[in-house]
């Protein structure tokens, strides 16, 4: 006995519309970018070795970083050139202390980094491709600890990318441009467009008229004024090297801000960029 036409036909047409939506499964799920793996590391006693994994993944990776240590403390990441001697960066980035002494270093990018505290972990996620590279802390002013970490070649499983941004700040030789809104809570993608090194140092201001005071002050350097209008603690990001992009983890109130870089280094002329014009207001909503 044979179904009729009709009745072969709805099956026929239902499985081939179950077959085409679990194609269309599986291209989304193909098609869905990895998220950027975590890799946890500690910060100890100021001038200890910080600890973390030895291998991280190529790609898009968030770095975790939590202290113990009451304090300021800050962690920095540098990539080394193919061929370059471990053990000589790590004691050549030790004793680095400011912008000039670092780009004495021959051989080294700096990829990026953020503060760190007790209360709140720091957070940050770079794109590394294979290579050798150094995590430091830049806790202490003097002395720069390192733990030297390995990226393989990606396998077969491709590497994971940077998730969209919802704002970018890029920086350029010597200004900073903002596009986007800026997170209350969640991920500022910083962009390096210029040719230098550049640091990235968020202070939060009463209001507009206090931002527009404060990064006057900034441009003229001028740390009394600058310090009667500055609200909180401040928050950043460490060297970021050029075509460096790092995404930081963004927590701000809604307000007033002032982003500003005070690098300086021996093309600057000594110069910290904050006195060359980068500095810029912003408002989180």
């Amino acid at each position: 006995m044979h179904r009729s036409l009709e009745a072969r036909s709805l099956v026929a047409l239902t499985t081939t519309a179950a077959i085409a939506a679990g194609a269309a499964i599986a291209v989304a799920q193909e098609s869905a970018p990895a998220a950027p793996p975590v890799v946890a590391y500690t910060l100890g006693k100021l001038k200890s070795t910080p600890s973390g994994p030895a291998t991280v993944p190529a790609g898009a990776v968030r770095f975790k970083v939590s202290t113990k240590v009451k304090g300021e403390h800050g962690f920095q990441v540098f990539r080394l050139a193919d061929g370059a001697d471990v053990a000589a960066a790590q004691k050549a980035v030790r004793s680095i202390s400011n912008g000039t002494a670092f780009e004495k270093l021959k051989d080294i990018t700096a990829v990026g980094g953020t503060e760190v505290s007790v209360a709140k972990p720091g957070e940050a996620t770079f794109e590394l491709t294979p290579g050798n590279y150094l995590f430091a802390d830049f806790s202490d002013e003097k002395v720069n600890p390192t733990t030297p970490f390995v990226v393989p070649a990606a396998g077969a499983t491709p590497p994971a990318a940077l998730p969209a941004a919802t704002a970018t700040l890029s920086m350029f030789d010597y200004k900073f441009e903002v596009a986007g809104r800026l997170p209350r809570n969640g991920d500022l993608r910083i962009v390096n467009k210029g040719k230098r090194n550049h640091i990235l140092v968020t202070f939060k201001a009463q209001n507009p008229a206090g931002a527009a005071r404060l990064a006057k002050a900034f441009k003229a350097s001028n740390e009394k004024a600058a310090g009667k209008e500055i609200r909180g603690n401040a928050t950043g990001a460490n060297i970021i090297g050029p075509g460096v992009t790092q995404d930081l983890a963004f927590d701000a109130k809604p307000g007033s801000y002032v982003f500003v870089c005070f690098y300086e280094s021996k093309a600057s002329k000594g110069k910290e960029h904050n006195v060359l014009g980068m500095v810029k207001t912003a408002t989180v909503k």
